[in-house]
């Protein structure tokens, strides 16, 4: 006998779906505010240095210095940082920045990186042929609205989305063959932010030479546009803010990497901190390590959790990776979810990932008043968790044998497992 369709979802499944929403509603409610109160509310967030940098560079002066003055041209007071962070590549890239008054510019930027967002979840979704009902498809959505770095990002209005689109578009192109366009979302990625440049490797590891050569021309050619519009030594402004500025950044609590867990726990053991080259060194060989082993497991994954590896690998080994950057682990999220069902430790996996889930709620708790020194420290370690999590998944993963594989143009199927369609998941 058939049974009939469920006319509605889950009761579980509706909850969530009740908690995503008022979520949503406050999430939007402050960004509402922001718009309100830019002038104040953005004196400690790093989208006004993108916008200032960008009027600077228009202006023909060193956007690597002069951002308070120019802060306070445009009625921001007590801006900050008086130096721009980013690589002189990406300040060229939202040069466009300066064509809008700052409110209209800031909430361009929320709009192209929820857009962002939504298409490169589409392309990797279509890719992998997800087959989940509709309870799961409204939990997996639910998820991703409620995943903490998509908020701080949000909030902070970073560039992590746009490299999310860059780099899922990149892998969506490498499974059709299209190596040419694949290589130059990858450099822009790389030229956005340095860390993406580790996937070069990626491309080596998988023999897609025209991609690489696509990657690496792209890079230089924008590096040399760059260059021309900047002038060669906004360059050298960068390294000198990189020694200068950025290092007094990579002991802050929010950063999740482990050069940041090196340098934090410097901050708190007197007898590493003493040692400036002990403790740097200790922090560059964690990071070699950290892609070494990215490296050496990708060359035995499939294509997808390969992939989802090295970006993992990326975050941890960038001396600088913030809370909003795991915005990226949409990706290797997905390559699990279309192998979880039919894994033979799939028990295993889905507890590494809901434990990994459940870790990146973590920055939250910063937030809590009186917070003892010993906990407040064990949770700035904490929040690399989430990525050493996700690196676990995708190392221990074990896809069933003798299962069919998502198709894939060309004669290179991916060893992405394709969902078979009974089983389908909810929310209970």
């Amino acid at each position: 006998m058939r049974t009939r369709p469920r006319l509605w979802p889950r009761p579980g499944t509706l909850a969530l779906l009740a908690v995503t929403i008022a979520w949503v509603g406050l999430i939007g409610a402050e960004l509402v505010l922001q718009a309100q109160n830019w002038s104040y509310l953005h004196r400690e967030r790093d989208f006004p240095s993108y916008y200032l940098a960008a009027r600077r560079l228009w202006q023909g002066q060193d956007f690597y210095t002069g951002l308070r003055e120019e802060a306070r041209s445009i009625g921001m007071d007590g801006y900050f940082t008086d130096t721009a962070v980013g690589p002189p590549t990406f300040h060229l890239l939202v040069a466009w920045l300066a064509f809008f008054p700052y409110p209209v510019a800031w909430g361009l930027w929320e709009v192209l990186s929820l857009f962002a967002l939504g298409l490169a979840l589409f392309l990797v979704a279509r890719e992998l042929r997800l087959d989940l009902s509709r309870d799961g498809w409204i939990c997996l959505g639910c998820a991703v609205l409620l995943f903490p770095p998509l908020t701080f990002h949000m909030l902070y209005a970073h560039t992590e989305l746009l490299v999310l689109l860059c780099l899922a578009g990149a892998w969506v192109l490498l499974r059709h063959h299209r190596e040419v366009p694949a290589g130059i979302l990858l450099g822009l990625a790389g030229v956005t932010r340095l860390y993406p440049l580790f996937l070069l490797f990626y491309l080596l590891l998988k023999h897609r030479w025209k991609a690489l050569v696509a990657a690496a021309g792209t890079g230089l050619v924008w590096m040399l546009v760059t260059g021309l519009a900047a002038g060669p030594e906004s360059y050298l402004r960068y390294l000198s803010a990189m020694r200068s500025t950025i290092t007094s950044f990579y002991g802050l609590a929010g950063n999740v990497s482990l050069w940041g867990s090196v340098h934090k726990l410097a901050a708190i053991w007197p007898a590493l901190g003493a040692q400036p080259l002990l403790r740097d060194g200790l922090a560059l060989a964690l990071s070699a390590a950290a892609l070494i082993f990215s490296l050496g497991f990708a060359r035995r994954l499939g294509e997808g959790r390969a992939y989802g590896l090295m970006i993992v690998g990326a975050l941890l080994a960038s001396p600088l990776s913030w809370v909003y950057y795991q915005v990226l682990l949409y990706l290797p999220f997905l390559f699990l979810l279309a192998i979880v069902r039919q894994a033979r430790n799939a028990a295993t996996l889905r507890i590494i990932l809901s434990a990994t889930f459940v870790t990146s709620f973590l920055p939250f708790a910063q937030v809590l008043p009186n917070l003892p020194r010993a906990i407040d420290i064990v949770i700035s370690f904490g929040l690399s968790l989430p990525l050493i999590g996700t690196m676990i998944a995708l190392v221990v993963a074990q896809p069933a044998p003798h299962t069919p594989e998502p198709a894939q143009p060309g004669p290179d199927a991916a060893n992405l497992t394709a969902l078979p369609p009974p089983a389908r998941p909810s929310c209970r």
